[in-house]
């Protein structure tokens, strides 16, 4: 079970994913599914928190499994 995110960071789905996301230990966990991104519809979950002004992200992928030659992560 997934638990919660620390304040000021919110999470959602995009289309009907049924993902959720959780943190623990400087790490978040984003679980989701959809279709693709690109098609008639996107499905997606995410993570995000209010930035107030410009801002930089970095990310780094630690493992993503249970996809297609086409998966994609933004």
């Amino acid at each position: 079970m997934l638990g919660l995110l620390p304040l000021p960071w919110t999470h959602q789905d995009i289309g009907a994913t049924g993902g959720g996301a959780s943190y623990n230990a400087g790490t978040f966990t984003i679980i989701g599914s959809g279709a693709d991104i690109g098609g008639g519809t996107d499905q997606f979950h995410f993570v995000s928190q209010p930035t107030g002004s410009n801002c930089e992200i970095r990310a780094r992928i630690a493992s993503l499994g249970n996809t297609t030659p086409t998966r994609k992560s933004v």
